[in-house]
């Protein structure tokens, strides 16, 4: 059996000493410390494949090597590759004086850092469902040289523990990277990075920018915002509480984000970063996040650039997001209704749903408030998790009025009343991979290996090369096509729009257990974060993926995407100065022109001359003569159904009696809805 080429020949060798490491919130740790001589091409390799896997989703691997491996398997090589050491507090550099009180960091391989700074206050108690409030001041010298606690959110993969959830409500928290460079007192770019996670889990410690600091000459700040109901939600007697209309708006998450940007505004300059250049980018529901303070009147005037990479640019429903679930239980946003439904039967106090909205209905408004600020943070994920409707897409920002834009993300960028600034948006040539190889009907799936039989399983066959191919093609075009060219459509009917559009192609992974990743994973979702934050392509497990020639494309290609992000930074024109790069020419209506992002493997970084509309997809997908046509009418209507998802209704209804006149679609999807709901009550 062929388990890697090219990788597992040149590193077959290591002796490897592994940590097993089992972490609870609550209880100490236990550590089983194992030395074994392991050819690397067998366990190492299978457990690489099965943590990127399952990984991947809205994050990076680099947040996979700080939790999971210092966590649960640390793998230190003997070789003798060691990471740079930080430098002393002592250094005057290290010293910065906010307008809270003075912090220290400390230095990592020519990188300034300073983690865990408060931008606001903790977000608990009485200020639990508010806008956050500036942070409060100190007096002593605050050590910033820890990662201060991610949000609350959901345990897993990407931040393992024995309890079902970790992080904190005290999680209001950033870090800010700058260089070192001494005598350069010029201000430099400011880099703010919203991180993705479907706005449910992930955290700034997530992502080390430490590359895009030195090599681009910015300051890079991550931050983290509240998720989940916690950081989106709306009732009627949380409204009660305040007169404020931020406090009533329900988009805490949101405000959160704003807060950050005005701490950067005001304390930035002392980091060495200029308060007056100040990109805001992110990816996923982090690129979500940076559209929705585009469309925030709240964030205008706080930056001056934003990158939306692989965003979702639709809203929550402001009706859903308050209103009992119908009958079918389809709704587009989560229902406070509901939650507080399933809340009051966890506390014990109602038996059925039914019972629970009963008794939800007799109580006051004060006695909501005190259920919602009483319970604790775990209890409310758990009652978001059970009363999640069918169909239901990402945790989305609202538009209230205040701090979003009424008529949502897209209204907002075609009001002239709300200034444009420059954007880079784009996505991923096989966004749709990341979340299909998952799904039985085109991917098997089996157990790992007995020594790692504590891990969850791993790809074994690809079942139907051509349908998966068809799914991701068509999935992941429409991706593109509704967030990017149709925005970079939108926003290039305005006389004061300087986008820049682009897709991401590299996909030259390696073959692992007989699998093709190229084919599995490819240009997937939240791949080219490995290229941005280049730490992870150095990483043991991502170079089991890579054969020789694939680690060096990619690295090279880090280096030129974060060439672009630099420059776009620095001056607002993706194209690096003095530099053999392309030029990346904006969008425009007469001349709609794109970038792709591929390495010397592939087709390079080459100028897209054209744009992508809906009738293409639609064409490209009807004449697919390697499925058949169920097969085709069941990848349109997976595509088309649910939250965000529909299709204009002639364009639905002409593919339908073109396509798939013999498809019922009706039986399709209730037999869909129905799997799924048998998976939900075995979980």
């Amino acid at each position: 059996m062929t388990l890697l080429s090219g990788a597992s020949r040149r590193r077959s060798n290591r002796t490897l000493i592994v940590a097993t490491t089992k972490v609870g919130l609550k209880s100490p740790a236990k550590v089983e410390l194992i030395v074994r001589d392991v050819p690397a091409s067998n366990w190492l390799l299978n457990t690489w494949i099965n943590t990127l896997l399952d990984t991947l989703i809205d994050t990076l691997i680099d947040r996979w090597i700080k939790t999971w491996i210092n966590r649960l398997i640390l793998i230190l090589v003997a070789l003798g590759v060691l990471s740079g050491c930080g430098t002393g507090s002592d250094d005057p550099g290290l010293r910065v004086q906010t307008r809270q009180g003075t912090v220290i960091g400390q230095e990592v391989d020519q990188v300034r850092q300073w983690l865990g700074l408060p931008f606001a206050q903790a977000p608990v108690g009485e200020l639990r469902f508010r806008a956050p409030q500036p942070p409060l001041p100190w007096t002593e010298v605050r050590e910033a040289v820890e990662h201060q606690s991610a949000c609350v959110q959901k345990s897993g993969f990407l931040n393992p523990s024995d309890e079902p959830y970790m992080g904190a409500e005290d999680c209001l928290y950033l870090n800010v990277y700058a260089t070192s460079a001494k005598g350069d007192e010029t201000p430099k770019p400011v880099m703010v990075w919203i991180h993705g996670g479907g706005n449910t889990i992930g955290s700034a410690e997530t992502y080390d920018p430490s590359d895009l600091a030195k090599d681009q000459g910015v300051v890079v700040v991550t931050t983290q915002y509240r998720m989940s109901s916690l950081g989106w939600f709306r009732h009627a007697a949380l409204r009660e509480r305040s007169s404020e209309l931020t406090d009533q708006s329900g988009n805490f998450g949101t405000l959160d984000t704003i807060e950050a940007l005005r701490w950067v505004q005001n304390n930035i300059e002392a980091f060495g970063g200029d308060p007056n250049n100040v990109t805001i980018f992110g990816e996923s529901a982090g690129g979500h996040n940076v559209a929705a303070l585009m469309a925030s009147p709240l964030a205008s005037g706080l930056f001056h650039k934003a990158i939306i990479q692989s965003g979702i640019l639709s809203v929550g429903d402001l009706v859903h997001a308050e209103a009992p679930y119908p009958a079918s239980r389809e709704a587009n946003s989560i229902s406070s209704f509901e939650v507080i439904n399933e809340l009051l039967i966890l506390q014990g106090l109602a038996s059925t749903r039914e019972e629970a909205a009963n008794t939800q209905r007799s109580l006051s408004s004060a006695e909501v408030q005190s259920l919602l600020l009483e319970s604790e943070p775990t209890m409310l994920l758990d009652a978001e998790s059970k009363a999640r409707p069918i169909g239901v897409g990402m945790t989305r920002a609202f538009p209230d009025g205040t701090v979003i834009h009424s008529e949502g993300i897209l209204g907002a960028l075609t009001d002239p009343s709300l200034p444009l600034v420059p954007l880079i948006i784009g996505t991923n040539r096989e966004e749709n991979k990341l979340f299909n190889m998952r799904n039985n009907d085109y991917v098997r799936w089996g157990p790992a290996s007995s020594v790692l039989s504590f891990l969850p399983d791993l790809p074994q066959e690809i079942l139907k090369p051509d349908a998966y191919a068809a799914l991701n093609q068509f999935g992941s075009g429409l991706w593109k096509l509704r967030a990017g060219d149709d925005i970079a459509r939108l926003l290039a009917n305005r006389e004061d729009a300087s986008v820049y559009l682009y897709r991401f192609d590299w996909n030259h992974f390696g073959v692992v257990n007989d699998v093709d990743l190229k084919e599995l994973i490819g240009a997937a979702h939240a791949v080219e974060l490995l290229f941005l934050f280049p730490k992870a392509l150095d990483n043991l497990f991502v170079q089991y993926a890579l054969t020789d020639e694939s680690e060096d494309d990619a690295k090279a290609l880090s280096a030129s995407m974060r060439a672009y992000w630099g420059a776009f930074a620095h001056s607002g024109v993706p194209s690096p100065v003095d530099s053999s790069l392309a030029e990346w020419p904006p969008f425009t209506i007469d001349a709609p022109r794109s970038l792709q992002f591929d390495g010397a493997l592939g087709a390079g970084i080459t100028i897209h001359e054209g744009e992508l509309v809906l009738q293409s997809l639609l064409e490209d997908l009807a004449s697919n003569e390697a499925i058949d046509d169920g097969t085709r009418c069941e990848i349109f209507t997976r595509a088309t159904f649910g939250d965000g998802n529909a299709l204009p209704e002639q364009a639905t209804t002409t593919f339908y009696r073109t396509a798939c006149s013999e498809f019922d679609r009706s039986g399709y999807i209730e037999r869909e809805l129905s799997r799924l709901s048998q998976g939900e009550q075995a979980d």
